[in-house]
């Protein structure tokens, strides 16, 4: 970051700074409650506000993804159901055993039901721990656009505040510039009409007198602009600030330029925002590149399923109850080139996080 600009930011906060704290009793109308207003009334502030907090969603999502999901799953229908077994075993009293026994059934359109609960806990899942530090990170990123809407809006509020009380300031020196100019124009009629001075000075005077009631007019109309605008951002009347007066700031304490811009290197909310995004697209490699890892599940279902009705043999049921805790353990083998070309991807994101990180700092 250049020195330069790296001053004029400082010195901006520090003069908001100053205008909240010391600075209030110099203004009849507080600058703080100009704030206050603002944070209710501005929506570029308000809507800044409402994305933080979306985002800070993030990290609950982040914790949520190593959390059980457990999933309820029902059905029901018209179904068709054949089944053979053969070369069974058949034994029942006074039957004797049978050996090598064929059983059939047979439902044509039968009522179906069906119901399934399963619950899967991720065990060991490197993707997903790359996908729970990018949530994380989306986190952080949030709160520092937040920090930067904040200081944004702090510095336009001031401003549109400053604009009102230098433009009302401004046109009343011109209104007073005005009463003179016309006093001179009506002293330079009188001595012309006494042969002291030429007409050409009668000409001069009134184009001064002229010029002076544009420069009112335009100012005018500059300030009710300024007006609204401070009004829109805050909801407060801009009628109801007061004039300037002449203040004593406070005692700046200055220090090294180093200090600065070390300050600004190390809490600047658009520095460290690019430094995120730096480690989105590192998580973003780590994600790409876990595909190539296996993922263990710690997994528990229960199945019921039963079909009723009429078939090739007479009427019959078939019902199915399963039920299985145990781990899973899935190992991925081929995705048409996909993970690498999305790993190539994710090497560039790279690249360009960090050309984007190293150009904020240079601002």
């Amino acid at each position: 970051m250049s020195a330069a600009r790296c001053l004029r930011k400082v010195g901006a906060m520090l003069t908001i700074g100053w205008l909240l704290a010391g600075g209030r009793s110099a203004l009849a109308v507080d600058l703080m409650d100009a704030w206050h207003a603002a944070r209710q009334n501005d929506l570029d502030y308000i809507a800044a506000r409402a994305s933080q907090q979306a985002m800070a969603t993030h990290r609950e999502q982040a914790v949520a993804m190593w959390r059980p999901t457990v999933t309820v799953a029902g059905a029901a229908g018209a179904a068709n159901a054949y089944s053979t077994t053969r070369g069974a075993q058949f034994s029942a009293p006074g039957f004797g055993t049978s050996r090598n026994v064929e059983f059939k059934t047979s439902i044509n359109s039968g009522l179906l039901g069906r119901a399934t609960l399963s619950a899967n806990l991720a065990l060991f899942n490197r993707e997903r721990d790359a996908r729970g530090r990018q949530l994380e990170l989306s986190a952080e990123t949030g709160d520092l656009q937040w920090q930067q809407a904040q200081q944004a809006a702090m510095v336009n509020t001031a401003q549109r505040y400053f604009d009102v009380l230098i433009g009302g300031e401004s046109l009343r020196v011109l209104r007073q510039q005005r009463i003179a100019v016309e006093r001179a124009h009506m002293e330079i009629k009188d001595r012309f009409r006494l042969g002291d001075v030429p007409v050409t000075d009668i000409h001069e005077a009134a184009a001064r007198a002229e010029a002076i009631a544009a420069q009112i007019l335009a100012l005018e109309t500059e300030l009710q602009l300024k007006q609204s605008a401070f009004t829109d951002a805050t909801g407060l009347p801009a009628i109801a600030l007061a004039q300037l007066r002449s203040s004593q700031a406070a005692v700046f304490d200055a220090k090294a330029l180093d200090y600065w811009l070390a300050e600004a290197l190390a809490n600047n909310p658009q520095l460290r925002m690019q430094g995120a995004a730096v480690e989105v697209a590192r998580q973003e490699v780590v994600k790409t590149s876990a595909a190539y890892t296996p993922s263990v599940d710690l997994i528990a279902q229960f199945a019921y399923e039963d079909v009723s009705g009429s078939g090739d043999f007479g009427s019959a049921t078939n019902t199915a109850r399963n039920g299985l805790i145990g781990v899973q353990v899935a190992f991925p083998i081929y995705t048409g080139g996909m993970r690498s070309a999305r790993r190539e991807e994710a090497l560039r994101g790279i690249d360009k996080a960090r050309s984007l990180a190293e150009r904020a700092g240079q601002l």
